[in-house]
């Protein structure tokens, strides 16, 4: 499941505008997310996922990936922004323009499922013998490094173990171990960050990335501003971040929570 397909399962009433900031050889330029920005702008859209940015160690708000998201914040759109995804040995820091202030920043979490409906309680990071029908998981080859390969872990899909098992008491919430660092500032909130897909061969894989987790959190940002509106309520982009922060719930390891749709929504009534 793609960026866009996500956020089509989170608001399927939504009218949606396209802007590509990828280029055809799958690098992410600046100069296409800039014309992104300002088309986002001129548009008068509410909310703007971006699932893209890049890493400027140097930057402190001032790049133009930063002044132009101030920009159409302050034009009353709201932006959501994956926070980054750090390389094999670089922790980075948070990518513009998710490292502007009041840009809604969005890291990553996945939940492990730690139980085995067969009896046995494994240890973490080991494979269950019998696996609860509300999981999920894939079988690497043997020579993933689990890395940028595949993940090695047995993942909770929220849907209960059995009858008589708990989904919850089973359950380990931790930061993705490919988030950045948050040496120059911390996400404002986690989201799931691992989706189920097929490649063209119909291969499946499971994609994971801060890219992922933004249009979860936009996903439902447009259901609540839906909600909102039928109620004659218009939150502008500060009140709703400050809305989102101030209702994460704390995950089990960490010190960012997770996102808290039905508070964010009753905050801003």
């Amino acid at each position: 499941m793609g960026v866009f397909a996500l956020l089509q399962h989170y608001c399927k009433d939504a009218t949606f505008h396209l802007y590509r900031t990828i280029a055809e050889d799958r690098l992410f330029t600046p100069q296409n997310m800039l014309k992104a920005l300002d088309a986002a702008r001129n548009a008068g859209v509410d909310l703007l996922n971006v699932s893209a940015g890049k890493h400027r160690p140097d930057c402190n708000q001032n790049c133009r990936l930063c002044v132009a998201a101030k920009r159409i914040i302050n034009d009353g759109v709201c932006v959501v922004a994956g926070a980054g995804n750090r390389r094999r040995d670089e922790p980075l820091s948070l990518f513009c323009p998710a490292l502007q202030d009041d840009v809604i920043s969005v890291g990553a979490y996945e939940a492990v499922c730690t139980t085995d409906v067969g009896g046995e309680q494994p240890l973490h990071r080991q494979t269950p013998t019998i696996r609860p029908n509300g999981s999920y998981w894939l079988s690497p080859p043997s020579e993933s490094d689990g890395w940028y390969g595949y993940p090695r872990d047995h993942y909770c899909g929220y849907l209960g173990c059995t009858p008589d098992i708990s989904c919850e008491n089973n359950r380990l919430e931790r930061p993705w171990e490919r988030n950045i660092s948050y040496q120059r500032g911390q996400p404002d909130v986690l989201a799931p960050c691992h989706q189920l897909d097929t490649t063209s061969d119909g291969e499946p894989f499971l994609a994971s990335g801060t890219s992922y987790a933004a249009p979860i959190v936009t996903g439902s940002l447009a259901m609540i501003l839906g909600e909102l509106f039928n109620r004659g309520k218009n939150p502008n982009p500060k009140q709703i971040q400050r809305a989102i922060v101030g209702e994460t719930v704390p995950i089990d390891k960490g010190p960012v929570g997770k996102l808290n749709v039905e508070a964010v929504l009753n905050r801003l009534s």
